[in-house]
């Protein structure tokens, strides 16, 4: 239980930690936020991965791409 918890800590806190020297190689601010945040973001990519295997599976050709509106339109208020 122990070695457990020394796991999942030590894999946080390196995590976090390659988050901030990518942050500030980027350029960008990292946040205390940012760092409590990354562990919800990372449960939201297994849905992702299974709906992406979902679609290479079934409809392995299908592109879902996002619909954008022309550059042109979206300069106008």
């Amino acid at each position: 239980m122990v070695l457990d918890m020394v796991l999942l800590v030590g894999g946080w806190c390196s995590a976090i930690g390659a988050m901030a020297l990518g942050a500030r190689r980027a350029g960008v601010h990292m946040s205390v936020g940012d760092a409590f945040a990354a562990p919800l973001y990372w449960t939201l990519q297994t849905p992702a991965a299974l709906y992406a295997l979902w679609q290479l599976a079934l409809r392995p050709f299908h592109w879902d791409k996002t619909p954008h509106r022309a550059v042109a339109q979206a300069a106008k208020p």
